[in-house]
């Protein structure tokens, strides 16, 4: 299963754009970070399904996050999840 992550630097910037897309009726988790980028941000990112990634977008650029690390689209490949800037 594809979706879309939302990785910040703050985990009060996680927490503010996940209620910020819940506000806005998009279905938001909050997940563990992938190891793959676990360094550049805090233990937690936004989980989104792929089909909310316009919305996302729009949001994210009205809002001026500090500490956003970037989305990142997550999938399976061959077992393994793979990461890829989006």
């Amino acid at each position: 299963m594809n979706y879309i992550l939302a990785s910040f630097r703050s985990r009060n910037e996680t927490m503010a754009f996940a209620r910020l897309l819940r506000n806005n009726g998009v279905q938001a988790g909050i997940i563990n970070t992938p190891s793959q980028i676990s360094g550049q941000s805090c233990s937690v990112s936004v989980k989104i399904q792929p089909n909310a990634l316009a919305i996302t977008q729009r949001l994210l650029n009205g809002c001026h996050f500090q500490t956003l690390n970037g989305l990142f689209l997550a999938f399976y490949q061959n077992g393994r999840l793979c990461l890829e800037a989006v």
